[in-house]
């Protein structure tokens, strides 16, 4: 079976991208960027922005159906977390898997570039087991399954410069849909034991 890594390039717009990291760049400069809860030296935008959530929604929307369709994936998926990031010089992800202990429920992972890899050193998302090394180009979107071992991932160290993401995590899992980008759809679902989850 080939891996199931999917590069796609051109996935947002230049002006999406400039869009994002006007946004970014914005808070920083305020020194109003928050750490990220899963690696603290990435900083995000505080996560109910109006205008960062309509990005974010905007491309979570179009990326959901992407996933479905490239792996004949029937039920409803939903975006659970969605975040505009910054990465500085120092910044890195060890190898690591995205559906760890408590995030079980994430199926899919997506990550989306804003910014060329010509404009810093480093930062390349890597996959060792499928020997697999991304030097990102503004753009592109990464997406990749996020559950269990074999799609083990991380990012190296930024050597030099800034690198803008969006990254999101996705779940067929209505009581773990953002309310954010799924509005009503978690507030209607009946959260199940996670056992009745565990076969799939």
């Amino acid at each position: 079976m080939p891996n199931q890594i999917h590069i796609i390039p051109n996935f947002i717009s230049d002006e999406d991208c400039a869009t994002a990291i006007a946004m970014i760049d914005k808070f920083d400069s305020k020194n109003k960027l928050e750490e990220f809860n899963a690696n603290m030296d990435v900083l995000v935008v505080p996560e109910n922005i109006p205008d960062g959530v309509a990005i974010i929604k905007k491309h979570s929307d179009k990326i959901i159906p992407i996933h479905k369709e490239l792996r004949g994936f029937l039920p409803e998926l939903y975006t659970t977390e969605g975040w505009l990031s910054l990465w500085e010089s120092g910044n890195g992800a060890g190898v690591h898997t995205d559906s760890h202990d408590n995030y079980e429920f994430l199926i899919y992972a997506t990550v989306i570039y804003l910014n060329d890899s010509s404009e810093y050193i480093g930062g390349e998302i890597f996959f060792p087991n499928q020997g697999l090394v991304h030097s990102p180009r503004k753009g592109d979107a990464v997406i990749f399954p996020c559950g269990g071992y074999e799609y083990i991932h991380g990012v190296n160290d930024i050597v030099d410069g800034r690198r803008y993401t969006i990254p999101m995590w996705h779940t067929k899992r209505p009581d773990k849909a953002s309310k954010l980008f799924h509005p009503g759809v978690a507030d209607s679902a009946i959260e199940m034991p996670s056992r009745w989850f565990s076969r799939y």
